[in-house]
């Protein structure tokens, strides 16, 4: 109920969220329990929800396993080109090894990634109290196909060439709202 909820805040705010629905579960008439039916991420949701053709979206994530163990590990792509997740994997190392306070640096960075939904991200899971984050539990996606305007992020021109930007949904977000009791001071 908890990641429902924030899921539905989100939206409120303007970001991407997963539409929800709960549901009543029963198993040859034994009620196993309430259960939340929800969207996916993945490139059937980034078609219907922004008219990218669905063969022109890449959806990328973290991988908990690899997480765990180095938080510079490479995402995966979970849905689409994964020509398209060596892209992103060397965007991510160039910015995790870079200053971006320098202008020209981060001037890059934004050329890049759908900056607002990379603060969406960081503003929901902050004031959501996130205890999976930063690492975990993060998503991507982008129209990788720099012929197609449609959709967000719509990317750059840069000398007549469309340069395709990574964006940030709100992930589905289990561990937000810790009990009061598990909150240190």
């Amino acid at each position: 109920i908890r990641d429902a909820f924030s899921q539905r805040l989100g939206a409120l705010c303007g970001v991407d969220a997963m539409a929800y629905t709960p549901a009543l579960v029963f198993v040859n008439g034994e009620f196993w329990g309430m259960y939340n039916c929800r969207e996916r991420y993945e490139r059937q949701y980034f078609s219907e929800h922004y008219g990218v053709a669905k063969e022109n979206v890449t959806v990328m994530e973290s991988d908990y396993s690899l997480v765990n163990r180095d938080n510079l590990a490479d995402y995966v792509v979970s849905d689409g080109d994964p020509a398209d997740g060596a892209d992103f994997n060397q965007l991510y190392h160039t910015i995790a090894a870079s200053d971006l306070k320098d202008p020209e640096q981060y001037a890059y960075v934004c050329s890049r990634l759908d900056i607002d939904s990379v603060i969406n991200m960081y503003v929901e899971h902050l004031i959501f109290g996130a205890a999976d984050w930063p690492h975990n539990n993060i998503k991507l996606w982008r129209n990788s196909n720099p012929e197609d305007p449609s959709g967000i992020p719509n990317g750059i021109t840069l000398f007549w060439i469309r340069i395709p930007r990574w964006a940030w949904p709100v992930p589905i977000t289990p561990a937000v709202f810790p009990r009061l009791s598990t909150m240190t001071p």
